[in-house]
């Protein structure tokens, strides 16, 4: 088999002025990053590509082994994207900022011409699962490869790809260990929104500003291994940090300030469907968003993705196929579909 053509957009160090936190890839091998020959857990797509060695150990449930497998395997994420994995002039090139004003945004309350919405007779169908979010974006892709997914990217606010460097375990690390992401994030098109939250001046809110990836290939599975590449889309949002707020307005009633979050993640989870629904996507990979470090309550956040979504005359009950909602944790997993269990049952599972 003739070898692939390498492709030359490579993940490089740059100075910026704000926000001063950014951090990016190293330019040269790191001691630790895996070298050899590709081991993948499934099969490489492209055997002849050079891929960084994968893990071969399982991770130690040791905190500090466990970060230093993470932080390995994000190393070697990035080594394989500047060896020509895949082709990152597309997400490179399409990356756009969506910031607070944009109107298509703002307006998420009309509803588009028929002839923009997907499903005319079937409402959208929904599962919640017990999945990483990955692992969600790979069973949709299962069920029908031909159809674009969206997948949410509970972000940090002011760090592209969170801590994934660092080995850290979050959500949006997981989804940037395995796939490209972290190109589309450090572009200059998605500077400004880190720029824009860099000096938190809202409590913990943030705003409603959204970094829209397209064609983010990913090509690794959980545990580190190589898988074949599929594309998605991927929108990167930050939730309400929920016990900032509280702690900083702590003079506040608290049934007020709980209100206030609420008000403020039901416009951003509502931008975020309008998003997928204006770029064409129609499986959604969505989750309990910020409900983690970031302590949003998690009945209340299903209980806004339900009303979004699959209640009766929902403003984007008709408007994808499948939304499946990844959610690893047991308790938290139990506690989000009970509301969809007791209040909204699921008449169709994916």
């Amino acid at each position: 088999m003739d070898n692939p053509p390498h492709h030359s957009h490579r993940l490089r160090r740059q100075s910026i002025d704000n926000p001063p936190r950014v951090r990016y890839p190293p330019q040269q091998s790191h001691p630790n990053l895996p070298q050899g020959n590709p081991s993948p857990a499934h099969h490489t797509p492209q055997a002849s590509r050079p891929y960084p060695q994968a893990p071969q150990q399982a991770p130690s449930r040791d905190r500090q082994s466990r970060r230093v497998f993470l932080q390995n395997v994000a190393l070697a994420t990035v080594e394989a994207i500047n060896n020509g994995i895949v082709d990152v002039s597309k997400t490179q090139s399409r990356t756009r900022l969506f910031l607070p004003d944009a109107p298509e945004l703002v307006n998420w309350r009309q509803t588009p011409p028929q002839s923009r919405r997907y499903s005319t007779r079937n409402p959208v169908s929904s599962a919640v699962l017990s999945m990483s979010t990955t692992e969600g974006a790979h069973y949709l892709h299962s069920l029908d490869p031909t159809k674009k997914i969206g997948v949410l990217n509970f972000a940090s606010a002011t760090h592209p790809g969170g801590g994934f460097l660092e080995g850290a375990k979050a959500q949006e690390e997981s989804i940037a260990r395995a796939s490209s992401l972290y190109v589309s994030l450090i572009t200059e098109t998605a500077r400004p929104f880190y720029a824009l939250h860099d000096k938190d001046e809202k409590g913990g809110f943030y705003s409603h500003a959204m970094i829209y990836s397209p064609n983010i290939h990913i090509f690794r599975d959980d545990a580190g291994g190589w898988i074949a590449p599929f594309e998605v889309d991927v929108l990167t949002s930050p939730a309400v940090n929920a016990g900032k707020a509280r702690k900083v307005f702590r003079k506040v009633p608290h049934d007020e300030i709980e209100a206030r979050i609420q008000e403020h993640m039901k416009e951003r989870m509502a931008r975020v469907l309008a998003l997928f629904e204006k770029q064409g996507a129609r499986n959604l990979v969505l989750g309990s968003f910020g409900t983690g470090v970031f302590r949003n309550d998690v009945k209340a956040m299903a209980r806004i993705w339900r009303d979004l979504l699959l209640v009766p005359g929902a403003r984007f009950a008709m408007s994808f196929d499948a939304v499946a909602f990844t959610i690893p944790d047991s308790n938290t997993k139990h506690k989000f579909e009970s509301v969809f269990n007791v209040l909204n049952p699921i008449p169709v599972q994916i």
